[in-house]
């Protein structure tokens, strides 16, 4: 625990402590008890709010990690560990446990990601863009399992911020409550951040849809009523197709040797649409650069800057800081956000679960940890 508080120390302006706290899951065999056992614990423990670091048992149900995140999203958020995971890279030596010396260099990479992603839950983002965007408000919508995740990505990204919301219908949302949702966030938003944006650009994760882009229009002019936007605000609209039918592929020719494009790389198709390599040379990994497909769907947009935009904020790469990211944060950071919330669990199973359920597959005897930690993250 200390390498992990040590990370997050290096990382993090504010000071920051960890508080422990054990939930009892030795008699934990199934959905429901997992649950209950870790319930009990944040009880127990009169925990209302916060940010945690969940370690979760070796015998985790499947569905254990969305269930909780969705049950306790109100109150608590996660960053979930694996205990096999971290277990692997310990060797017991009597009545302590030391790193063993062959998984050193894998183990401080786990340490160092599972610390950015509890960072990332506490809403601490590592760094931020020095250059100004083009327009300078981008913000992503993204909807799974009738769940909405408005992600906003304000000063660069410095201040970003990530918003849930229902959808009565499915995959979209309607023009209502797409100005609800718009309007509140900003009304808040803006004059606590002290910024008066010049251009607000959605950038949708998927299918755009008419209602959506009704909604934004109409809390745009709510805004403009409360003297929060200017008149002249440069307003539109961008679908983010994360893949097209065409396969379209960037390449470069060097030394009469065919390799990746150089990231950044981008191509125009037309003046409404265009395709931008957020990863590539010099970076190495397996396989063809796979572009993002890029459309102007409403707005007085120009899509050369659209790019430039779409790129500088794939590399806000919060997740994995030494990767490059494909996507840009506008709809990764919602991607990563709403899923374990808005993903499928056996919800019967974690109310009415048997006693006498046993998780292995193969009908063995599952061994449980005596005592796993629930590691509780507060700042100080």
């Amino acid at each position: 625990m200390e390498d992990f508080v040590d990370y997050i120390q290096k990382v993090c302006e504010q000071g920051y402590s960890i508080k422990t706290i054990v939930y009892d899951d030795r008699w934990a065999r199934n959905l429901r008890q997992q649950v209950v056992a870790i319930k009990k614990a944040v009880a127990d423990n009169r925990i209302d709010r916060g940010r945690a670091l969940l370690i979760l048992p070796e015998n985790a149900d499947r569905d254990l990690h969305n269930y909780i995140k969705r049950e306790l999203y109100e109150t608590l958020h996660f960053q979930c560990a694996q205990a096999s995971s971290i277990k692997r890279y310990f060797l017991r030596d009597g009545n302590n446990y030391q790193v063993r010396s062959e998984t050193t260099g894998k183990y401080l990479s786990y340490i160092r990601y599972t610390a950015i992603g509890l960072l990332l839950v506490n809403r601490k983002w590592p760094f931020a863009l020095k250059a100004p965007l083009n327009y300078d408000l981008p913000f992503g919508i993204d909807v799974l399992n009738s769940m909405a995740g408005f992600t906003y990505a304000y000063n660069g990204g410095k201040d970003a911020r990530f918003e849930p919301g229902r959808s009565t219908q499915g995959e979209k949302l309607t023009k209502n409550q797409v100005m609800r949702m718009l309007y509140r966030d900003l009304k808040r938003d803006l004059p606590a951040l002290g910024i008066r944006p010049k251009a607000l650009v959605q950038q949708r994760d998927g299918n755009t849809h008419p209602e959506e882009i009704e909604g934004m229009a109409l809390a745009v002019r709510r805004l403009q009523s409360d003297g929060l936007l200017d008149l002249g605000i440069t307003v539109g609209t961008v679908k983010v197709h994360k893949s097209s039918a065409s396969h379209l592929r960037l390449y470069e020719e060097d030394h009469g040797q065919i390799r990746n494009p150089t990231i950044g790389s981008y191509f125009l198709l037309s003046d409404r649409q265009g395709i931008v390599c957020n990863t590539g040379f010099p970076f190495n990994f397996k396989g063809t650069v796979k572009p993002l497909l890029i459309t102007v769907v409403e707005g007085e947009l120009e899509t050369l800057k659209v790019l430039s935009d779409v790129f500088g904020l794939a590399q806000l790469a919060w997740t994995a800081p030494d990767r490059p990211a494909r996507q840009p944060i506008t709809t990764k950071l919602g991607d990563m956000f709403l899923r374990p919330i808005a993903s499928a669990a056996d919800e019967e199973s974690a109310l009415y679960g048997e006693e006498n359920d046993n998780f292995d597959d193969q009908g063995e005897e599952v061994v449980n940890l005596d005592e796993v930690p629930l590691k509780t993250a507060v700042g100080r």
